[in-house]
């Protein structure tokens, strides 16, 4: 099996240097173009050397990346003027107190210059302190609220995706390849832009988010002539049920995956499953939530609030139930499913609710004095050496 897994470092789309499989050089050219061609030399590559040989081709786009401080720059990219004369609407709410609150912590961290030391800086920014980055990345989320270049800059970069991810798909088409090839698309995180008066992903709240938008990821699976075209599903899947699910669609689902919550989602993907239940579960830390047709429930631990909505009557979740005495029973047994979820599939060394730690970074700016304080001898975050994946 042919493996391409494409590796790079981003702080910027253009002038970038990159990490290509141990080899480090400088691309000029929009980076999301750069992987895109990458991609398309790879299948080229994996066609030419034998017509029958697997490949699995991993492409990881570092855009739209829509944090601060990338999205509040001017875009540069050739849907940049369509979005500047047709700007994308924003919802126009207040700043939410989690977003003014980590805004808040950040004033005060001027003691760990530590997580900023392999942070690339650029220009003026080396001469300014750990607090002061730190300030405007915090900020930063503000200011993109009801921004009208941060929407351009969003939408354009996404556009980006779309048109790269456009260009590998015709190219498995025009090769013949798209009805033996199983393609795709999905985010690691969902983001607000300007919901509940949130800019970005969950993280750039305090505490963390867990709204629907941070929650809900796009997911698009393809494959010509042997899954629906077209259709579209409200069904509530997990991202651990994927690894499942395709080994169920190769065929592969006597293997075991050790530990997984995850289950086959196939009858969904090719119409055949009469019936899907599923509840979504979400972990960030020092947040965790899960999600039933009926009820989200959000549980923090070390920080507050817990949140409470009843999503169909309050779809939207602006009304925090979570004191309400009348929904005591439903919060007792949201919060029993949790428990029994992160209690049966965590693994002991990294569950942080019960003195586990992480791999290489935790809290951002090494912010991990709550767990010292709270747990004996507790092991802060580790990296262990792994060997990296190479074309073979």
């Amino acid at each position: 099996m042919e493996l391409f897994l494409l590796q790079h470092y981003f702080r910027r789309f253009h002038d970038v240097s990159v990490i290509d499989n141990g080899s480090a050089y400088k691309v000029c050219e929009h980076l999301t173009d750069f992987w895109t061609k990458k991609a398309m030399d790879f299948i080229d590559k994996a066609e030419r050397q034998s017509k029958d040989r697997l490949f699995f081709l991993y492409l990881s786009y570092n855009g739209p990346y829509n944090l601060p401080p990338v999205v509040l720059s001017e875009a540069r990219n050739r849907f940049a003027s369509y979005y500047r004369n047709n700007p994308p609407s924003q919802p126009q709410e207040s700043v939410h107190p989690f977003a003014q609150q980590w805004a808040i912590e950040a004033s005060v961290l001027t003691d760990r210059e530590e997580p900023m030391k392999n942070y690339r800086l650029i220009g003026d920014e080396q001469k300014k302190s750990a607090q002061e980055r730190w300030l405007e990345l915090a900020w930063g989320g503000i200011q993109a609220l009801n921004n009208k270049q941060a929407m351009i800059k969003a939408a354009s970069e996404t556009a980006m995706v779309d048109d790269g991810v456009g260009k590998v798909l015709a190219m498995l088409a025009s090769r013949g390849l798209d009805e033996n090839t199983i393609v795709i698309f999905t985010s690691d995180q969902g983001a607000s832009y300007g919901q509940h008066g949130l800019w970005g992903n969950a993280s750039w709240a305090s505490p963390v988010a867990a709204y629907d938008e941070h929650m809900n990821v796009p997911f698009i699976v393809r494959h010509t002539n042997h899954i629906p075209s077209g259709k579209i599903t409200d069904a509530p899947i997990n991202q651990f049920d994927v690894f499942p699910t395709v080994l169920d669609y190769l065929s592969m689902s006597d293997k075991v995956i050790e530990n997984s919550p995850g289950k086959s989602f196939l009858g969904v993907l090719q119409n055949t499953s009469p019936k899907w239940e599923n509840d979504i579960f979400y972990d960030y830390i020092l947040t965790r939530a899960v999600q039933t047709k009926e009820f989200k429930y959000v549980k923090r631990f070390m920080v507050e609030p817990n949140e409470l909505y009843d999503l169909r009557s309050d779809p939207e979740e602006k009304i925090n139930l979570i004191d309400e005495p009348k929904y005591a029973n439903t919060i007792q047994a949201l919060d029993g499913k949790i428990e029994a979820f992160f209690s049966r599939h965590s693994d002991p060394r990294f569950n942080v609710w019960k003195g586990g730690t992480a791999k290489s970074v935790l809290m951002y700016g090494h912010a991990n004095g709550i767990f010292e304080s709270t747990f004996d001898n507790w092991r802060g975050p580790f990296v262990e050496s792994v060997k990296p994946f190479k074309d073979q």
